[in-house]
Order: structure tokens, then sequence, then C-alpha cells
């Protein structure tokens, strides 16, 4: 069993269950979470599929992007009720 600092990270130095704590956060708090999600998901993989390089990181970054702003928002509510 992996111990010490960094144990149970991804490669990224990323702890992947936290990840799954911020979708299952965002669901909860997004009530269209899954529509918005797929969206911004089918974007990425048309773009893919098309071969078209630069939309699929446009939309890819756009996604990662928007997942930020939301999740700093949720943060900066949360600490506002403090």
């Amino acid at each position: 069993m992996p111990q010490g600092p960094g144990a149970g990270r991804h490669r990224t130095g990323r702890d992947p269950h936290r990840r799954g704590h911020l979708r299952i956060w965002r669901a909860l708090v997004k009530s269209d979470v899954l529509s918005w999600t797929q969206q911004q998901h089918m974007d990425i993989y048309t773009a893919l599929r098309a071969h078209h390089s630069l939309a699929a990181f446009t939309a890819a970054s756009r996604h990662v992007g928007d997942v930020e702003l939301w999740v700093r928002d949720r943060l900066d509510a949360v600490r506002d009720r403090r």
C-alpha cells in the first residue's frame, strides 16, 4: 500500500478522488449539470471526430475553464457565509 507524500495521487499530482468529490458537489448544486457537461463533452468529441485539433483544444480548454470558474464561485459563496 502506498505511503508518504503524494501517496494515492495520480501521476499529475492531483488526487483523483477529489475530482470525483467535485463532480458530486457540482451535481448537487447545479441542476442542469448533466446536460451542461454532456454538451461540452459532445463539443470536444465532435471536434476530435472531425480531426479539428484547434476546435477540440478550444472546446476542452473552455470546459476546464468553465469548471474552474464554477468551483471558484462555489468556494467564494461558502467563504462568504462564514
